[in-house]
């Protein structure tokens, strides 16, 4: 099959004007999804600073009352006016020395015990203190997990009877929760604290221990959240996370999870309390961070501004020193405090308000998906692809025919229709999962369709009517890839996923498919001029020299890296992210480098340059990494859709005057080369080929 689709630069399969309809009528469709998402995601707009108990605790360890009070009022005047308490442990005790691990609980070897309490077999055995009130708190909180497996001894002393406790059937007892320090509480009130209830990362106990624990504390200090820094209670105890979710409900009580990285368990409560859902982010604050606050600074109001965090953290290590961790706190705190962003102010923390929308906006949103993907497939079919034929043997063959044929129409329309179906069973099912993999299949089908509704403008027309061709044709490929965000953020504009509770599904499938897909639809155009061939695999491999396998590697490691670095908690070297803190700064949010610096970019020299067939179609697969970029910033699903805008507009822009400004260099050297060699050329021959 040869013609001008096997150049890739035909009259195109779908009317251009079509397409751009298509794209507005996708985007009115998405407009009432869009709306609810836009209207929950303005009332969060409060920024709080936070210190974890366990710093401050240590901290007074060594001071009286006073100073005690003095610390607490620099730490409020600072803007430290929020402490996250959490349960104490016998790990804690075991630490301050108020319990002893003769056997077990990290002891090596073993001490004097009582002569009740020896015995074979694994067992904890702990020594409290004669008097102190510390043990029996200890004990009550062991027979709660442990019940008849504790056993209770004394041995004489001068000043006393030494306690002794024994847990038989265990190593470890140090992770037990001895639930909260009610006269911690009552202190951290009484100077004027805000406080946030931490809850424990692992719960043997009934439910309605932990219940018992949770309604004491609020009671006593007023709270209103509670705080999940790890596994959320019950993660995998499905009965009892809905009971105690219906608990936090009742007592109209806010639950912060981390917005880094997923938390066991929150998908749960997330779908179970909407509308109450905190957005936390854990700043820890280390010997080399307090050097540099002001990356912790703004990376601290990026976490507010991009990722709809109410609550900051600051976790201080307990390898500095409690005045130069004072220090840090107290500066980390002001001026995060005094140097918010436009659109932030300082408060207590403030839940995402519930966004479900009904029934008629989900259809709106699954009709603008369908319409993604019909333009998508429509602009498919006729693309030249290798199928096998049976051929008589003759001496010349080696193997098996391959010739080419059109992609028919009921292929696309299967694949279309198997979509839909997926859809419409996520929509009668309520499956979160299905109605992700339908926002997946829109994303990439509309990232690869930007690239190559651009490249298919018809072949690059005259110098004189370059700029304004290439600007028409980057427009339409900038205005598919923005609807196909905007379809893919009304997908998922629902509570579950506004809060990072659940994460968009595929982001590495996104990222990559694209680009393979252009990258292949181009190869398939390209080599289809040879009507038929012969595949020879052993002939293939003998060609094969050390150099292809080494590009074949570095195509590869490429991909990889490309890959790892995406994410939150992707790599990226260190000065990438200090020109990222920077951008954050001169431009409120910066824009993704994938998009603004190496795939738009490469979407003008594609459309600018008068390339042959493979160097267009190659420079096409560059620029879907852009395209996929961009419809992966609005499947960030926690981002504020004006940010996503905003950010998308300077990725545009930015990608626009780079790609430019290759395509003018590139075409002064070529003329610089031309004049030099003496040739004589037309105004067409001088662009990139």
């Amino acid at each position: 099959m040869t013609g001008p689709l096997s150049s890739g630069c035909s009259r195109p399969p779908v009317p251009l004007r079509l397409v751009a309809l298509a794209c507005l009528l996708a985007i009115a469709l998405s407009v009432p999804a869009l709306l609810s998402r836009v209207a929950a995601e303005r009332q969060v707009d409060t920024l709080d600073v936070a210190l974890v108990d366990s710093a401050l605790r240590t901290w007074e360890d060594a001071r009286d009352v006073g100073d005690q009070r003095a610390l607490a009022t620099r730490l409020t005047d600072a803007g430290v006016r929020t402490v996250v308490v959490g349960m104490v442990s016998v790990s804690e005790h075991l630490q301050s020395g108020a319990l002893v691990a003769v056997v077990g609980s990290g002891r090596r070897g073993r001490g004097p015990v009582p002569k009740e309490l020896a015995g074979p077999g694994p067992a904890t055995v702990l020594r409290g203190r004669t008097g102190d009130q510390v043990f029996a708190r200890v004990v009550d909180g062991l027979r709660r997990e442990f019940g008849d497996r504790v056993t209770v001894a004394t041995r004489p002393s001068p000043a006393g009877p030494v306690p002794y406790v024994r847990v038989d059937g265990t190593k470890d007892v140090s992770g037990v929760s001895l639930g909260y320090d009610v006269d911690r509480l009552r202190r951290l009130v009484a100077v004027g604290f805000r406080v946030v209830v931490a809850l424990p990362t692992a719960v043997e106990s009934r439910p309605s221990w932990l219940r018992r624990e949770v309604d004491r504390a609020v009671r006593l200090t007023g709270s209103t959240t509670v705080l999940a820094l790890g596994p959320l209670p019950f993660a995998d105890r499905p009965a009892d996370a809905a009971a105690f979710a219906e608990f936090l409900a009742a007592r109209r009580l806010d639950l912060a999870v981390p917005d880094l990285g997923p938390t066991p368990g929150a998908a749960l409560y997330a779908a179970r309390l909407p509308g109450r859902i905190v957005r936390a982010h854990v700043v820890p604050v280390t010997r080399q961070s307090v050097r540099d606050l002001d990356r912790l600074v703004v990376r601290g109001h990026r976490a507010g501004k991009e990722r709809g965090v109410s609550l900051l953290v600051v976790r201080p290590s307990p390898a500095l020193s409690p005045a130069r961790a004072t220090d840090g706190v107290s500066e980390l705190a002001s001026r995060t405090r005094a140097e918010l962003p436009a659109g932030l102010r300082a408060g207590p923390p403030t839940a995402m308000p519930a966004v479900e929308p009904g029934l008629a906006s989900q259809l709106a949103a699954f009709g603008a998906a369908l319409l993604v993907l019909a333009v998508a497939g429509a602009w498919l079919v006729g693309t030249p692809v290798p199928f096998p034929t049976v051929l008589k043997r003759r001496a010349s063959s080696a193997g098996p025919s391959l010739e080419w044929r059109a992609l028919p129409r009921g292929a696309v329309a299967v694949v279309w229709a198997a979509v839909g179906l997926i859809g419409v069973g996520a929509l009668v099912s309520g499956r979160l999962v299905l109605w992700q993999l339908v926002t997946l299949a829109v994303a990439v089908a509309g990232a690869s369709l930007g690239v190559l509704v651009a490249l298919g403008m018809s072949e690059p027309p005259a110098p004189q009517r370059l700029p304004r061709r290439t600007l028409a044709a980057y427009g339409l490929g900038v205005l598919v890839a923005t609807t196909t965000g905007l379809v893919v953020a009304a997908l998922g504009s629902r509570s579950v996923m506004l809060v990072g509770a659940v994460p968009f599904l595929g982001v590495k499938v996104l990222l990559l498919a694209p680009p393979l897909v252009v990258a292949v639809v181009g190869a398939l155009r390209v080599g289809s001029g040879t009507p038929r061939w012969t595949v020879d695999l052993a002939a293939v491999a003998r060609r094969v020299r050390p150099h292809h396998v080494l590009a074949a590697l570095a195509v590869l490691g490429a991909a990889g890296y490309y890959l790892v670095r995406s994410g939150n908690s992707g790599i990226a070297p260190g000065p990438e992210l200090w020109l990222r803190d920077a951008l954050d700064q001169a431009l409120y949010v910066r824009p993704r480098f994938k998009e603004a610096f190496l795939g738009f970019p490469a979407l003008v020299v594609a459309l600018a340059g008068r390339w042959t067939t493979l160097p267009r179609w190659m420079w096409g697969a560059v620029a879907a990494v852009g395209t996929a970029s961009l419809v992966d910033t609005f499947a960030h699903f926690h981002m504020p859709l004006a940010l996503e805008l905003l950010r998308s507009a300077y990725s545009v822009v930015i990608g626009l005057v780079v790609g430019s400004l290759i395509v003018w260099w590139w075409r002064g050297r070529k003329k610089d080369a031309d004049v030099s060699d003496g040739a004589v050329r037309s105004p067409a021959e001088v662009s990139p080929s």
